[in-house]
């Protein structure tokens, strides 16, 4: 069984996955996506982030700019 915070965590982190690939003029800031989905600072979710997806949120919102 899926302890509650790390569930809490990965509906955090899809949340932030979801919003890095948003393809719109007016996109946040990677550090303000963080903040608006419950991490404390943008290192910590970029090392949280990296080791879920194994890609860097700089990274995925690259690849999401070439696909959109």
């Amino acid at each position: 069984m899926t302890p509650p915070a790390a569930f809490i965590r990965e509906l955090r982190l899809e949340q932030c996955y979801l919003a890095l690939l948003d393809a719109t003029p007016q996109r946040r800031s990677i550090t303000h996506i963080a903040l608006e989905h419950g991490f404390s600072d943008g290192a910590h979710f970029a090392r949280v982030f990296r080791k879920r997806y194994g890609v860097s949120p700089g990274d995925l919102r690259a690849r999401g700019k070439q696909l959109g």
